[in-house]
């Protein structure tokens, strides 16, 4: 029962992955709720495509660090009640055990034998009790910061599918509609006004060397004639 017992002490030690997570948990919550913050101005500012994209990557970062965390903490809780278990059934066999010497009348060193084996299997039921409720707590704080960040990705998702939702839905009334053409109707004053600019913007283009009109203006023969060779 001895080597039982420090056996079953060894094979469910928290590994240092647990005293990891336990310290870096309070950055990683205090991050997430920073984090859970900006992303709520962000989508409530009608961000880009672009912009959901990134905060979409940062969320799934998160939950991956997150998750593996709560799959390390299962797995320690999971092995920490087959220990138990097997504590429970080594304790039922010995108070069976003592019934039955009680019973027989068993020389005093048999019987004390006896309590001394159950004080020890009562005290390694007491210690691992208490590491496996300090792992569920644990457990519980981490799986926390998990359905942050998949409340925070299914948000993300819903705006995403409402922009793409939008972007075959007309923003501009139809071509024949008479709000239209009175629209059209002013395009001569406005294109009076905006040619100045545009001309402008022209003469610098071809000003500034910065822009490169010699090579703009030699890809565009080089095009023009690679464009009539394969039309013939």
């Amino acid at each position: 029962v001895s080597t039982l017992l420090a056996n079953l002490s060894a094979s469910v030690a928290p590994p240092p992955q647990i005293n990891t997570i336990r310290n870096a948990l309070p950055e990683l919550s205090a991050k997430l709720d920073a984090q859970s913050a900006e992303t709520a101005r962000n989508l409530q500012a009608e961000p880009t495509l672009d912009m959901l994209q990134g905060l979409q990557q940062q969320w799934q970062h998160s939950q991956l660090q997150s998750t593996a965390w709560l799959n390390a903490l299962t797995l320690q809780a999971n092995r920490q009640q087959v220990a138990l278990n097997r504590l429970a059934d080594l304790q039922k066999t010995w108070s069976a055990t003592q019934v039955s010497a009680q019973a027989a009348k068993a020389p005093a060193p048999i019987l004390q034998q006896i309590d001394a084996t159950l004080a020890a299997v009562t005290t390694a039921q007491a210690t691992l009790q208490s590491e496996r409720a300090a792992v569920l707590n644990l457990q519980s704080r981490v799986a926390q910061e998990v359905t942050k960040c998949g409340a925070a990705l299914a948000q993300i998702r819903q705006i995403q599918q409402q922009a793409v939702a939008g972007i075959f839905g007309r923003d501009a009334p139809p071509i024949w509609t008479a709000e239209l053409w009175k629209t059209l109707a002013d395009f001569p004053d406005y294109a009076r006004k905006v040619a100045p600019i545009y001309w402008t913007d022209f003469l610098t283009y071809l000003r500034d060397p910065r822009y490169g009109v010699p090579l703009h203006g030699g890809l565009f023969i080089v095009l023009a004639l690679g464009f009539c060779a394969a039309r013939r």
